[in-house]
């Protein structure tokens, strides 16, 4: 287990411990707490990147808490104006603007890998066989380590490129079909087919079925509108980079 996990895991369990008991008659002053313990813990481990809380329950906030820093370069301290990347916690969203995909009858989660994409062979794998659920629950049974690289690190990609790479899918020799193994790949080949589909990018499509109902006007799939709307953002560090006070250059 890694330092990462284990400090996680004692910060949730923290959480979850003191939070849960009081969440019933909870008042913001009750959760102290939880502040004096992430602190202690941050102090302990000697990790000054930022981090934000908040507790709600029947869609009222009952406590808020930040801590740490966004930009430890600079002292910047996390506040309730801080953004964070969520990396993989986007594939909720996804998902749910999947099903309101098959809401509005677009799509089905039976719909298959061939019916997707019906100009592509796919002689590597049995298209017909792979559904949209499997895409969308890790159990494709499907790999391309470029395509993943590609769509989650390099951005080295365009839409002709994006459509080879799912052309190009194989086998996954550690998951066959029907078996759970995390991967990027079934959202990555999922956003070929919104973009194709919708004619626009999976974001904006994202942005306008998901976000923008839900009110998150500070949410986005695009990094470039950090800048675009002066948004403060918390930039990422890692425990494996100069004891976690180094910024990731990813």
């Amino acid at each position: 287990m890694t330092k990462a996990t284990t400090v996680f895991i004692l910060l949730f369990t923290i959480i979850y411990q003191l939070g849960h008991s009081q969440i019933s008659s909870a008042t913001p002053t009750e959760f102290s707490n939880i502040e004096k313990n992430i602190k202690a813990i941050k102090t302990k481990i000697d990790m000054p990147s930022g981090a934000a809380i908040a507790v709600v329950k029947d869609d009222k906030i009952l406590y808020e808490g930040y801590f740490g820093c966004s930009n430890i370069e600079t002292s910047t301290p996390v506040d309730e104006n801080t953004n964070f990347y969520i990396a993989s916690t986007t594939k909720a969203f996804f998902a749910t603007a999947s099903l309101i995909a098959e809401y509005n009858g677009d799509l089905s989660e039976t719909t298959t890998l061939s019916e997707l994409f019906p100009d592509i062979p796919f002689d590597k794998v049995n298209a017909d066989a792979i559904t949209v659920k499997h895409l969308l629950t890790h159990t494709s049974g499907i790999d391309n380590d470029a395509f993943t690289w590609a769509g989650s690190y390099s951005g080295q990609h365009d839409a002709a490129l994006r459509h080879k790479l799912v052309a190009s899918v194989y086998p996954n020799e550690k998951a066959g079909l029907g078996e759970f193994k995390y991967t990027n790949l079934g959202y990555n080949v999922m956003s070929v087919w919104f973009e194709e589909f919708y004619q626009k990018d999976w974001r904006i499509t994202l942005k306008e079925s998901v976000l923008e109902p839900l009110g998150m006007k500070n949410s986005s799939g695009f990094m470039s509108d950090l800048d675009k709307n002066n948004w403060t953002f918390a930039q990422p560090y890692s425990y494996k980079y100069e004891d976690g006070k180094k910024q990731v250059y990813l």
